[in-house]
């Protein structure tokens, strides 16, 4: 017995080769057998479109809506193949619903404008793809190939795009390789053709071999008191000039002391101010 999953594989490799019109067989079959699940009519509908056979396609999009009014893709898929049917006022309709659905609005604003021209109607189709253009921030790349399209038949100029913030950028930004140094003794650094060391003229087996590390190559003094960077080091070895003696012999080692005559006696406080009772009056 023939399973769903047996026919979804068929069909996809039958769409691998190529075959179309055989996977649309297959999937004819399916929909027959299971009328109820919408998911093989909707590829039924998919592989009818591919073959341009868009308003065969149309009706099965329209079944798959009397059975799940919102799937986005069913209601998608019949506005595209009314506007390539020519069927205006349904692609029109079609395409509101389906931003109601949650198409993209920009999508769905230029298949509502093409349904527009579609009925000759110009102008009013420029009005409401300019006026979305603009209100999304001039970033559609679908809008603005319409009104580009558009232009010479409704004598307008083209609003400019925002190409500031449309500008492609890479999602995810590319690996940075940290190089501990070039006197690292780990086995980060790489000696490839095109690496920093190649490029740099830094030989390997001179950089393993070296005795000392780079810190103490960089900041160790050498026999002349300089690095070799060329940096002279020796004076933060100097040690502080010996004191002159004539300003030391000039400094007492005892300081002036004071003649008996400048000291002031100090005023020993009287027995009567330490008594707290001494304005009472004697009882005796």
């Amino acid at each position: 017995m023939t399973t769903p999953e047996q026919v979804l594989a068929d069909a996809r490799r039958c769409m691998v080769e190529g075959d179309l019109k055989g996977a649309a067989k297959i999937y004819k079959r399916a929909c027959k057998r299971w009328q109820k699940e919408p998911e093989f009519r909707i590829r039924y509908a998919d592989v009818l479109e591919r073959l341009g056979r868009h308003s065969h396609a149309y009706r099965q999009y329209k079944r798959v809506m009397r059975i799940s009014p919102e799937r986005l893709d069913a209601c998608s898929g019949a506005a595209g193949c009314a506007l390539a049917c020519g069927w205006a006022r349904d692609a029109t309709r079609l395409f509101g619903r389906s931003i109601g659905l949650g198409m993209d609005i920009d999508i769905g604003t230029m298949g509502i404008a093409r349904a527009l021209c579609l009925r000759g109607r110009h102008h009013e189709a420029w009005e409401k793809a300019s006026a979305q253009f603009i209100e999304g921030g001039r970033k559609s790349n679908d809008l603005h190939g319409f009104m580009t399209e558009i232009a010479p038949i409704v004598g307008l100029r083209v609003p400019d795009m925002d190409e500031f913030d449309i500008a492609d950028l890479p999602t995810e930004s590319d690996p940075v390789r940290r190089d501990p140094g070039i006197y690292s003794q780990s086995e980060d650094a790489t000696f490839a053709t095109g690496s920093l060391e190649e490029m740099a003229g830094i030989d390997e087996e001179a950089l393993r071999t070296r005795s000392t590390s780079g810190v103490d190559e960089l900041l160790g003094e050498t026999a002349a008191g300089a690095t070799p960077l060329g940096i002279d080091l020796s004076a933060l070895g100097e040690t502080p000039a010996a004191t002159d003696p004539t300003v030391t012999s000039a400094v007492s080692e005892n300081p002036p002391q004071p003649s008996e005559s400048e000291i002031e006696p100090e005023a020993s406080p009287s027995e009567e101010d330490d008594d707290p009772f001494a304005d009472f009056p004697d009882l005796e």
